[in-house]
């Protein structure tokens, strides 16, 4: 969904973002896969990642019913778009998206948003370097956040940023299977 109103909806239901004033409410419907995402143009992150991390505030306004995995989306550089279009580079499976790994550049956040209390923010912090150690490539980052699940859930974010990480041990449950077992 591209928020180019105060509330957008997919197509198809599963999700609508609106902004509020304590950041961007997002709600899955549980009627099928919808993806938050927090994006403009492609940023290459790869020579930050030593150090820096992803780290996301979230209320939860309603605890999820199925797994909600978050990370980072990518994009093909230019020069792989024209490798693409000339036939010279196939095109990826997933578009890009997976930051050239062959597994989603997401972690499974929904122990830490199940175990959310009520009004107060969960902070999920995921180091950069956790997605180069499954292979993900930070050279053109199109998302930084990006939050997806295809059951009952309701968060509102009131905070997404590039950081310095505080820690660099990588959280498990990283999305270890093939990107059309995530959807």
């Amino acid at each position: 969904v591209r928020m180019t109103t105060f509330i957008q909806a997919s197509p198809s239901g599963a999700f609508t973002a609106a902004s509020s004033d304590k950041g961007v409410d997002a709600n899955w419907s549980g009627t099928g896969r919808g993806e938050l995402r927090i994006a403009g143009s492609g940023d290459d992150l790869q020579s930050l990642y030593k150090g820096k991390a992803l780290q996301v505030r979230i209320l939860v306004n309603h605890k999820p019913e199925q797994p909600v995995f978050m990370g980072m989306r990518c994009a093909l550089t230019f020069d792989e778009g024209l490798a693409v279009k000339n036939g010279t580079m196939p095109r990826p499976v997933d578009g890009g998206s997976n930051c050239k790994s062959s597994i989603p550049a997401l972690y499974d956040i929904t122990a830490q948003l199940k175990a959310a209390k009520a009004n107060t923010p969960v902070t999920v912090t995921l180091p950069l370097g956790c997605f180069a150690k499954h292979g993900a490539s930070l050279n053109n980052v199109a998302a930084p956040m990006a939050m997806v699940t295809k059951g009952k859930a309701s968060v509102t974010i009131t905070d997404a940023r590039i950081t310095n990480a505080a820690s660099t041990v990588c959280p498990t449950g990283f999305a270890e299977t093939p990107v059309t077992k995530v959807q």
